[in-house]
């Protein structure tokens, strides 16, 4: 189990930052907000082809489409539904956040600092789930925190300012 949570983690962290390149090949007129409604809908056509295939496989298993709908998992929306979407709006509107600032700041720049939401993350589980427990592992935590923000620091400093960066493209 806990392998394939490490490779989960592996793959977001290769798609995840990966996300905001297309935006760099998107066209003049579809950057910033105009990208995210394209984004929206290649996201809800992975969510259902993704859907798909988890019903075709319980279906071939059973050898039978209802019962391999009714092997679904159960989407718990009287229960589920008000946190899940509470969290899609959080998600989104750091999304929104995200293409705006890889499409002020640049990719490098940008998305660098847009993982500073691992901090967060990190934070809320020192403090508030208390994942690690033992004071040697969380002031290693926050020693790597500390490098990671220094990194944030510096990268931020390697932007070139929008009206510099067309002057340049001049010569």
């Amino acid at each position: 189990r806990q392998i394939w949570g490490m490779l989960g983690a592996v793959i977001d962290g290769a798609y995840g930052g990966s996300v905001m390149v297309p935006l760099h090949y998107a066209g003049e007129h579809a950057k910033g907000l105009e990208f995210l409604i394209s984004f929206a809908i290649g996201c809800s056509t992975v969510l259902s082809i993704v859907w798909f295939l988890h019903f075709s496989v319980y279906a071939i298993q059973t050898e039978s489409m209802s019962r391999g709908w009714a092997q679904l998992p159960s989407l718990h929306i009287s229960t589920v539904g008000p946190y899940a979407a509470l969290a899609g709006f959080i998600w989104a509107i750091g999304n929104v956040s995200c293409i705006l600032s890889v499409d002020i700041l640049g990719q490098g720049v940008g998305y660098s600092i847009v993982q500073s939401q691992l901090l967060i993350a990190g934070l809320w589980g020192v403090f508030f789930y208390k994942e690690i427990k033992d004071p040697q592992h969380v002031t290693r935590w926050f020693f790597s925190a500390f490098i990671t923000v220094c990194g944030i620091v510096l990268l931020s400093q390697e932007h070139i300012p929008l009206a510099r960066m067309a002057e340049e493209e001049k010569f």
